[in-house]
């Protein structure tokens, strides 16, 4: 018979996979109404959406929260930091990719902010 140490790991990443899957599922419900919220002009309709997915909205990261809490007990403690890290070639490619997303990423949000400063107010209900 196989020791608890052997089963713990895998005990963890089926509660982590759970976990994930579960938040998947249940947000697609959230972004979803973000989507079509978009597309909807009646304001009327749009608070109606809104007032769906009030209750459930904040609920659903309950399950991040849960996946990211057993990560680390889903790690066999035998691996080291040496056994899991890329080779120096993958490290490289992240930080040459990173070097040139960042700066995209961060132009396009300051024009959005831009963009949008001043148009919402919170008697919106916009905040």
């Amino acid at each position: 018979m196989m020791d608890f140490a052997h089963w713990l790991p895998i005990i963890w990443a089926v509660i982590l996979i759970a976990a994930i899957s579960i938040y998947v599922v249940l947000d697609g419900f959230d972004l979803g109404i973000g989507m079509l919220f978009m597309l909807e002009r009646d304001e009327t309709r749009r608070n109606v959406m809104i007032s769906t997915i009030a209750p459930v909205r904040d609920g659903n990261e309950t399950w991040m929260v849960l996946g990211i809490t057993v990560w680390p007990w889903a790690v066999p403690p035998a691996l080291t930091l040496w056994d899991v890290s890329p080779p120096p070639s993958s490290q490289l490619f992240q930080l040459v990719g990173t070097v040139i997303l960042l700066p995209i990423i961060l132009t396009y949000t300051i024009y959005s902010y831009r963009v949008f400063r001043g148009k919402v107010s919170e008697a919106d209900g916009c905040h």
